[in-house]
């Protein structure tokens, strides 16, 4: 949904910072069924909120997740394994 500029919701979690920043999608608490159908309700009423959230994302999924990049830091990662010792 990020690489196509969807606004996402998704369950907070401390492992998302690694992989996305704040800014790219809404979170709720796990196990909080009132806070998602009010992020849900929120993301629904709120279309300057859902192209914000779109538009982050998917700035960060081209930015880190694109195949130039995996490519790039995959011949990286054989260069350096690959190197004399």
């Amino acid at each position: 949904a990020l690489s196509m500029g969807r606004a996402v919701l998704v369950t907070k979690r401390s492992w998302l910072k690694e992989y996305l920043r704040d800014s790219d999608y809404l979170g709720v608490r796990g196990g909080d069924p009132a806070a998602l159908a009010s992020a849900m309700e929120e993301l629904w009423r709120n279309a300057p909120l859902r192209d914000r959230l779109g538009t982050a994302g998917q700035e960060t999924v081209r930015r880190l997740y694109s195949s130039e990049r995996f490519a790039r830091d995959l011949m990286a990662l054989t260069e350096r394994v690959m190197a004399p010792s």
